[in-house]
């Protein structure tokens, strides 16, 4: 055998033993549930949905069900916790986090997450709203080859054993609100929620999604008295949009706002842009 064979072989032989022989936490082992999902005693209603996500999907490729367990006093030993940043680890969660592991939650938004795989237990942190959602998502596609193509379309492959690397990973979206209107996202929650895909009706004010300037100041309270307050079109005042340069407009539209976020004080996204029409 040539000296450079025999070095060939010795480098295949160890890059084959680093990858085979890498840590990994075993969830399912020859179709046996090794581990469970731990939420808080009260959890957020998207954190539940992950975890609903994450025992349905393990269910699926392996036919066993990981139990979900609510408790506020978790131990540490073979569970998925799933928690937010604000939240306090116990110390059986704490003993094999990385030493970034802290600094990369401090660094989470909201719909970010943190996924922290060690062989004994798995903390995934959400930073908010649906992150630890799309952190099981993150976990079930790049780990378990998991996909969902369409709403009647997904592929959960068939497996006796669902094992992850031992790893600390951490992702925050780059934009705020990801809107993809139409027949496959609309109607079907799961799908848009693993797509990671937002809906307007979660994230703006009702009614106040597009085409507001009538609810802002509708023609039927105004018109009449003040037809300066909407646009000139073709030599006459038109209801179908408001007029821009009217001072009176803007102060109205500040007023009505003023006290419609008072009846929806949750939301933060407000529209305020003109009506959809041929004016």
């Amino acid at each position: 055998m040539s000296k450079y064979l025999a070095i060939s072989l010795l480098s295949l032989l160890l890059s084959s033993t680093s990858i085979f022989g890498q840590k990994q936490a075993v969830l399912v082992k020859n179709g046996q549930p090794l581990y469970s999902i731990t939420l808080p005693a009260n959890p957020a209603d998207t954190d539940e949905k992950a975890a609903v996500l994450l025992q349905s999907s393990v269910r699926k490729m392996t036919g066993c069900t990981l139990d979900i367990v609510k408790t506020d006093d978790p131990t540490g030993a073979n569970t998925i916790l799933i928690t937010s940043p604000s939240s306090f680890l116990p110390k059986a969660f704490k003993t094999h986090l990385t030493r970034d592991f802290e600094a990369k939650k401090r660094q989470l938004i909201d719909d970010g997450f943190l996924v922290s795989i060690q062989p004994d237990n798995i903390v995934l942190v959400s930073g908010g709203k649906k992150g630890a959602y799309y952190g099981v998502v993150h976990l079930l596609e790049k780990y378990s080859g998991c996909r969902m193509y369409a709403p009647n379309a997904e592929v959960m492959p068939s497996k006796t054993t669902v094992s992850w690397p031992v790893l600390c990973e951490t992702d925050n979206p780059v934009n705020t609100i990801r809107i993809v209107n139409g027949a496959m996202t609309e109607p079907n929650e799961d799908y848009r929620n693993w797509q990671r895909l937002n809906n307007h009706i979660e994230e703006f004010a009702n009614g106040y999604y597009v085409h507001t300037f009538n609810r802002l100041v509708p023609w039927e309270t105004y018109f009449e008295a003040h037809p300066e307050y909407f646009a000139w079109m073709n030599g006459k005042r038109v209801i179908d949009q408001l007029c821009l340069t009217n001072p009176d407009v803007f102060d109205l539209t500040i007023k009505k706002l003023k006290e419609e976020m008072a009846k929806q004080p949750d939301k933060k996204l407000w529209s305020v842009s003109q009506g959809d029409n041929f004016s």
